[in-house]
């Protein structure tokens, strides 16, 4: 998506739209922060991966979002993410 969006004249880049799906439901047996915990390190992977391959994309302010209503707690200043923007639609609904 990003080689297309680099040829594009008619797209622009503006950052990375993630989910750290239902982690504090995790299944019987798994860890949901380990879970949480692998989410933010593949979204740290994808950030890096594109950085690298597309070095001027990235030079602008992006976006970095993620997370969702049932996780927003657990982004503190702690932790460390390349997230800025988390998502809390259906904490409204």
């Amino acid at each position: 998506m990003l080689s297309i969006t680099d040829e594009s004249n008619l797209l622009e880049f503006t950052g990375f739209m993630g989910y750290d799906r239902h982690d504090p439901f995790a299944p019987e047996g798994a860890d949901p922060a380990r879970e949480f915990a692998e989410v933010q390190s593949r979204y740290a992977d994808f950030v890096q991966a594109g950085s690298e391959a597309f070095t001027s994309m990235f030079d602008a302010p992006l976006i970095y979002n993620g997370g969702g209503s049932r996780t927003y707690h657990l982004y503190t200043d702690q932790l460390q993410t390349p997230i800025d923007e988390v998502a809390m639609g259906s904490a409204f609904s």
